[in-house]
């Protein structure tokens, strides 16, 4: 994918004292920001995902998730915001997120309420704290800032703790849970937008619209290639006849369009385990040997050598670090 990152993005990441530069440097991704371009696969993007983790604390968060910072600069929040209401807001932002990135958002009517969930869209992938938190504030923000109203969720839970930070701006506790969840009352997303705008919004909305065919277009046969492995590996699965087989294709066809893409079978399966790998590390209750066996090693040493070659770090080290997160 292809994300413009304006000179005005910049300056506003700096004056909240985000280090972009250096994240982008430690995420191993290009530094092309004199073009005011990024370009990422899914997998780019979700390490750079988790280097903001490591670095923004729960007060640049916040402020990096105030929505009158980032409506000028990221297509999906105008769209939301140019919205008639919450609900209307909402779906908007669902369909046209995937121009800023692979992020899928899961909404839900109720009777009385609406939940909006987020997930990566490769799957097996998990969120990143900074992301998920990013993503629920987000929401809260500018439903707030389009009503001029003081909504505040119901309930909001997620796989980490919330901070006292964060409470104050959502106006109520977090709740750790294995999965993520915003709930709002349905009353307060059909409170009426002031910042509707419709006559832009029939004016931008073809564009926007053209930009996700392209998005879509943009889609690699190794990120293919890539999302197939992800479900097959835990099968055990995932051998290149395997994975040819699902794509309708010859081995020889499906590695011959990898190498046109300066890649190999070989080099997307290392990707493939080496994602599944830090989700599964993420669950305590499972074992070094367990977590081999899923990712289709031989032995645990061999998980353990590959996993020190990756990181740097010993399985053991890098759980610590987890826990102290």
């Amino acid at each position: 994918m292809k994300l413009t990152i304006t000179s005005q993005f910049q300056q506003f990441m700096a004056s909240i004292g985000v280090p972009f530069e250096e994240i982008l440097l430690k995420a191993d991704i290009p530094n092309l920001l004199k073009e005011e371009t990024l370009v990422l696969t899914d997998l780019e993007y979700h390490r750079l995902l988790q280097e903001f983790d490591r670095v923004l604390a729960d007060e640049q968060i916040v402020g990096f998730s105030e929505i009158g910072n980032l409506q000028l600069f990221l297509p999906p929040f105008f769209a939301a915001m140019s919205a008639k209401n919450g609900i209307e807001g909402i779906k908007r932002l669902s369909k046209y997120k995937k121009l800023v990135g692979p992020l899928v958002i899961q909404y839900t009517e109720h009777e009385e309420t609406v939940s909006v969930r987020f997930q990566f869209q490769l799957p097996m992938q998990d969120l990143p704290r900074f992301t998920l938190l990013n993503e629920q504030l987000l929401i809260v923000s500018l439903l707030r800032t389009a009503t001029g109203k003081d909504i505040k969720p119901l309930l909001v839970e997620g796989p980490y703790e919330y901070s006292p930070v964060t409470e104050a701006f959502l106006q109520v506790r977090g709740k750790v849970a294995p999965k993520n969840q915003l709930i709002f009352k349905k009353e307060d997303l059909l409170q009426p937008f002031r910042s509707e705008n419709n006559s832009m919004w029939e004016y931008l909305q073809p564009e926007f619209d053209k930009k996700l065919l392209e998005v879509a277009s943009q889609k690699t046969f190794a990120q293919n290639v890539q999302a197939v492995l992800l479900m097959a590996i835990p099968s055990g699965y995932f051998l290149i006849e395997d994975i040819s087989k699902q794509l309708r294709m010859s081995a020889r066809t499906l590695q011959r369009n990898l190498n046109a893409e300066n890649t190999t079978f070989n080099k997307e399966l290392q990707a493939a385990q080496k994602i599944l790998a830090f989700t599964y590390l993420q669950n305590e209750t499972m074992t070094t040997t367990e977590i081999a066996y899923l990712l289709g090693y031989a032995d645990t040493n061999s998980f353990v050598r590959a996993f020190k070659k990756w990181t740097g770090q010993t399985i053991t080290a890098y759980r610590e670090g987890l826990s102290k997160k």
